[in-house]
């Protein structure tokens, strides 16, 4: 795996791992707050989390195929019927092709 996609998988399990985390931990420190009425920030912010995070439950599994895809290496079947690599060609292996 190259260094830019161990960055970005890095950066992405750490951004997610903080959306999971933050908002229950501020729910918890605000659940006995005084609420000011019908436009209070607390409980709008902690009806918001609750729906982001019913979202992302929702939609994680999908996601983490879409990654498990889109890193695992793709294979084609060749002759014999044997499976090589995309990225392994005739010229890659210096095969003369004569016309």
């Amino acid at each position: 795996m190259s260094l830019k996609k161990r960055i970005a998988l890095v950066l992405f399990c750490t951004v997610l791992a903080l959306v999971l985390i933050l908002p229950p931990i501020y729910m918890v420190r605000t659940a006995n707050h005084t609420c000011a009425g019908e436009c209070c920030f607390v409980c709008l912010f902690i009806a918001r989390a609750q729906t982001m995070l019913r979202t992302l439950a929702a939609i994680l599994p999908a996601v983490l195929v879409l990654l498990c895809l889109m890193f695992s290496r793709r294979t084609e079947p060749a002759v014999c019927g044997r499976y090589l690599p995309v990225h392994t060609t005739l010229v890659s292996w210096k095969i003369r092709l004569n016309n």
